[in-house]
């Protein structure tokens, strides 16, 4: 499960500074698949329980 969180957060920070070498600005939003979505939820709902 934080395997999961760990990846998603560096596939997004990479697709951030990505957008942000190549515009020079903030992306306004990252687009993630219904099931991907899903999942970043759950795990979000899981973390928040073994804190």
């Amino acid at each position: 499960m934080a395997d999961d969180i760990l990846i998603l957060c560096g596939a997004m920070t990479e697709k951030f500074t990505d957008d942000l070498r190549a515009t020079g600005a903030h992306p306004e939003m990252f687009v993630r698949s219904p099931s991907l979505h899903a999942r970043y939820l759950r795990n979000m709902k899981l973390a928040g329980r073994s804190g």
